[in-house]
């Protein structure tokens, strides 16, 4: 979450240069605009490297817009974690995938969105000082299926002594998960 700073004319004539060849102003760096560009530190996003096609067929999938065919192409191309195990769904799964092992992680933060639509999941890491964002399935509400997967299994990582805290934004996330 970005913090509100101030101060831009006490900053060094070259870093606020810097910091405007990346495309920060004064106004965007005083609400707290993300620097990692203008530091340098784009290219580490926390996640695992995929390929643009299993990207597209994943962010399909979490928006629940893909065809049978290519949820198996995407059943195919993802290479699921020890952690992640083989009781998730396909699209569980691969949202989950590009993320480090759980033992790097903080806290774990999961906030609902409305009926339907991707849920954000978000992961502070023990040493990474940015945060970072997935989308996951959602559904209507937490006794949907996907969403109830994504919040056991990573309740069952944090009860297993991982070593990180989870916070749901979710109501009745204690209630049984439907059947399949």
């Amino acid at each position: 979450m970005a913090t509100k700073r101030s101060g831009w004319s006490n900053l060094s004539p070259d870093y606020r240069k810097r910091l405007e060849r990346s495309g920060v102003t004064r106004s965007s760096w005083e609400s707290g605009a993300d620097l990692r560009k203008a530091r340098g530190h784009a290219k580490d996003t926390g996640l695992k490297t995929v390929t643009k096609r299993q990207e597209e067929l994943t962010r399909r999938a979490v928006n629940t817009d893909l065809t049978p065919r290519e949820l198996k192409e995407l059943e195919r191309t993802i290479t699921r974690p020890k952690w992640i195990g083989n009781e998730p769904r396909t699209e569980v799964a691969a949202a989950l995938a590009p993320l480090p092992d759980p033992k790097t992680w903080r806290n774990v933060e999961i906030v609902p969105r409305d009926d339907g639509k991707a849920w954000t999941m978000r992961v502070f890491r023990k040493r990474g000082k940015y945060p970072i964002e997935i989308e996951i399935p959602g559904g209507g509400g937490a006794v949907g299926e996907a969403p109830r997967e994504v919040i056991d299994l990573v309740t069952d990582l944090s009860n297993k002594g991982k070593g990180f805290d989870l916070f749901l934004q979710v109501m009745d996330t204690d209630r049984a998960a439907p059947k399949r």
